[in-house]
């Protein structure tokens, strides 16, 4: 399961899964170009956010929140966030 330290909720960083981390560098290199998506990942390397591990349990989560949304519109990025948002 992934886990968020006293540290990251008292300095109010944001913790994100890396399907998330991989999304959005894609999403930047695509839309506003590779010197965005490198900049973005300097910043997350430097510490502007927690990057957190995926396990089995969290999958688990996942396909539950999916399944029980499968009426909305909830894709599994969606589902990672909601999921990791709430840890």
């Amino acid at each position: 399961m992934i886990q968020i330290t006293q540290q990251d909720i008292l300095a109010h960083q944001a913790v994100v899964p890396w399907p998330v981390l991989t999304e959005t560098s894609a999403l930047l290199s695509s839309r506003v170009g590779k010197d965005t998506e490198i900049e973005f990942l300097d910043w997350v390397a430097a510490g502007g956010m927690t990057v957190a591990d995926l396990d089995h349990a969290d999958l688990d989560a996942m396909i539950g929140l999916s399944r029980k949304c499968r009426e909305l519109w909830v894709d599994t990025k969606s589902a990672i966030g909601r999921f990791s948002s709430t840890m």
